[in-house]
């Protein structure tokens, strides 16, 4: 068996050090095992093994305890978990926004699917009702032509373009163009 360097045992306790304390020099700092605690010794892992066995050991009941959930924790670390803490929760409040948002503009396009559906409607029962009405208008003046037994002086139409209605109707709004209106608003 190869004898220990004391030199060697002081690289590979500062190793170990730099790698817990997240500063090593030679290698990631979540290399925390015993391959990247050899590569930043400047050792092979066989001799960590062989050799440096306590401080192999010691290293790997370290970096347990540093990852323990039950660990007691130092400020900083606490004032990170805070942090972090924080952020979640305004994630979460944010996600919870968005939702409602989202949510909000769903019943916001709904709505407008029935004011337009109920516009139309209506465009469509008034141009109904106007073309009764004068129809009505039209068999009025013919009834009294032919009760008094003379054309009558008035005109045999409502007003011209009263309601815009004997002008070409417009096209209705459709689901599909309705929905690409919404979408662009």
């Amino acid at each position: 068996m190869a004898k220990k360097n004391p030199d060697q045992s002081r690289d590979v306790r500062a190793a170990m050090e730099r790698l817990l304390n997240g500063t090593p020099q030679t290698v990631h700092p979540a290399s925390l095992n015993l391959k990247g605690l050899a590569q930043e010794a400047g050792v092979s892992r066989p001799s960590l093994y062989r050799q440096y066995k306590p401080l192999a050991d010691e290293f790997l009941q370290r970096v347990e305890h540093l990852q323990s959930p039950d660990r007691p924790t130092t400020p900083q670390e606490r004032a990170m978990r805070d942090e972090l803490d924080e952020v979640r929760a305004q994630y979460a409040e944010l996600e919870d926004r968005y939702r409602q948002s989202q949510e909000a503009q769903t019943r916001w396009k709904e709505a407008a699917t029935v004011a337009f559906r109920t516009a139309n409607a209506a465009k469509k029962e008034a141009r109904r009702l106007y073309t009764a009405n004068v129809a009505l208008h039209r068999s009025l003046e013919q009834t009294r032509a032919q009760l008094t037994g003379r054309p009558t002086p008035h005109a045999t139409r409502p007003r011209p373009n009263a309601f815009g209605f004997d002008k070409e109707p417009e096209p209705t709004l459709n689901d599909e163009s309705l929905h690409k209106w919404i979408d662009e608003a």
